[in-house]
């Protein structure tokens, strides 16, 4: 971030009244800290949502022992699956317990950034760079209650940043750690991995300007060889714990040949439009604290004691960027990874701000004038989502949250299905819905826990169809759940739809025992029979559980 072998920036040396010390700051925005660790923890009851449900899922095969991209798999490397599985063995395979470890990453986040943005402006953009980032990190705009891969990503990779940086010239030991860190990034999202190339190139950088001013090379050498080598550890001991479990080649398939694809669903105008959409929210939701970010940002190029980090912050905001930017999806929470670089914008433009009131009437408060606009900016954003924030029950939030989806409901429809299937039975479910197989403690019959990926418009969907429907037939699962939810499926003008010609036959062998029937302003409506009915769903939204004919009657 800052250069790592040059002074830092200070702050003016007048003497401070009690007003004016960067004690109050870290006070006030301490307590903001305070204040939405209190909303985490209160809502730690939200339920899961699709992204946590599948880390949930994988996490708990794991710590049964199963084979990662085996009886279940997706496109993501298992870095968050394997940090769900760390979380849910210290605070329990819950709910709450899987948002009491993202409460934690959340703290120590926030203590990162608090770090960095003190070594980069001082005490005061510090902590206002931590109290920025916790409230944009929650907000329903980045889906902030969900302990997404983002998350684990930021954390890391900010983790890698204050190791690596600092005032003196890091030692080997601290290079190798840091590159450890930038590789867990990577592990726990593919896009990680750019903020290791960052770090790499900062460091060629400073170690190339050191190595002419000292005439030697052997130590700049060492150092990138130690980063390389501690980012490339945990990458590397995946894949060979991956192959000796026999999954490498569905690892490959998923992860490099689908994923491939993936990446290259959306036109660059339609990426544009989705960036907008997340934009507009991001700037909706929090119109003071980007307001702050971006006098930080003009305040790089107009200040001269910047100059020290300025192109390294510069760097790290764009690579934040770029990181948002692959498949050019731009969903909501992808934004999570661009947020330390706003916040520690918005630390620069207050700091640098209460820095010159502060030398042009040092006796006066009106050095705290750009801290009380960022604090007031902060609760500004929380109260145009007081609803959620501090009123609705977590069921109630996440319906204002998410709509109609199933997430409140899912739930109940795990409990009868654990209630009435044996603990090795098998589900199908024909929709994107993994927390369900979570909650009921139930495996899958296919190890696709998405349907995403047989609508999308790419020439492998048809082999992923025909693999989707083999795997379901040749298990022959107790109970399906057909979700009418579009967001359960997304299809596309042109997706392929033999799918659907395949289950009108196959949902012959099956019953209905119950209905969901979902809406966007209240609980969903239940419905369980005790034998075949011919009752239809009310509801435009809706799900089925079906029982297979084979079974006796309950």
């Amino acid at each position: 971030m800052n250069r790592m072998d040059s002074p830092l920036p200070t702050s003016s040396a007048l003497p401070r009244a009690w007003w004016n010390h960067p004690a109050v700051a870290v006070v006030l925005m301490g307590l903001l800290v305070v204040v939405v660790l209190g909303i985490r923890w209160r809502l730690r009851e939200f339920p899961l949502e699709r992204d946590e449900g599948e880390y949930a899922y994988m996490g708990r095969l794991i710590l049964e022992g199963g084979a990662p991209y085996g009886e279940a798999a997706n496109m993501k490397w298992p870095g968050t699956w394997l940090a769900y599985a760390g979380i849910m063995s210290v605070c329990g395979q819950t709910t709450a317990g899987i948002h009491l470890g993202l409460l934690g990453v959340s703290l120590i986040t926030s203590l990162l950034v608090f770090i960095l943005g003190r070594r980069l402006c001082g005490t005061v953009g510090g902590a206002v760079a931590a109290g920025t980032h916790a409230v944009l990190a929650l907000g329903t705009p980045v889906l902030g209650f969900a302990a997404h891969a983002n998350h684990f990503v930021v954390v890391c990779a900010l983790g890698g940043f204050v190791v690596l940086t600092g005032r003196d010239r890091p030692g080997l030991a601290r290079v190798f750690v840091a590159g450890l860190l930038f590789g867990l990034a990577g592990l726990m999202k593919q896009a990680g991995v750019l903020f290791g190339l960052l770090a790499f190139g900062g460091l060629l950088w400073c170690e190339v300007k050191r190595a002419r001013e000292a005439a030697g090379w052997s130590g700049a050498v060492l150092r990138l060889a130690a980063l390389g080598l501690g980012g490339l550890a945990p990458l590397g001991a995946t894949a060979l714990w991956i192959w000796k479990l026999g999954t490498w080649d569905n690892f490959w398939w998923w992860s490099v040949v689908y994923a491939k694809e993936y990446a290259s669903l959306l036109t660059p105008k339609e990426g544009l439009a989705w960036f907008e959409k997340g934009m507009r929210a991001l700037l909706n939701g929090a119109p003071w604290l980007w307001g702050a970010a971006a006098g930080g940002a003009v305040g790089l190029f107009f200040r001269p004691a910047l100059r020290a980090w300025r192109w390294g912050l510069v760097g790290f905001a764009l690579v934040s960027f770029a990181a948002v930017c692959p498949g050019l999806f731009f969903r909501p929470h992808y934004f999570l990874l661009l947020l330390p670089a706003v916040a520690l914008l918005a630390g620069v433009a207050v700091a640098e701000a209460a820095d010159r009131l502060h030398e042009r009437w040092p006796r006066w408060p009106v050095a705290l004038l750009p801290l009380v606009l960022v604090m007031g900016g902060a609760f500004h954003a929380m109260w145009r989502e007081r609803a959620v924030f501090f009123r609705l029950t977590p069921e109630q939030a996440c319906r204002a949250t998410y709509g109609y989806n199933l997430f409140p409901e899912s739930m109940e429809i795990a409990r009868y299905l654990r209630d009435h299937t044996a603990p090795d039975a098998r589900l199908a479910i024909l929709g994107s819905e993994p927390q369900i197989l979570f909650y009921a403690h139930r495996r899958a019959a296919t190890p696709y826990l998405y349907v995403y990926p047989l609508m999308e418009p790419q020439p492998l969907a048809i082999a992923m169809q025909q693999e989707f429907t083999q795997r379901i037939e040749a298990v022959d699962p107790d109970y399906v759940l057909m979700v009418g939810i579009e967001e359960s499926w997304i299809r596309w003008p042109d997706s392929h739809m033999e799918i659907f010609t395949w289950l009108t036959g196959y949902l012959r062998r099956f019953h209905v025992v119950g209905l969901v029937d979902l809406h966007t302003d209240r609980p969903g409506d239940f419905r369980w029979f005790d034998g075949p009915t011919q009752d239809q769903p009310r509801s435009k939204w809706w799900v089925m559980v079906l029982r297979n004919n084979r079974l006796a009657p309950p």
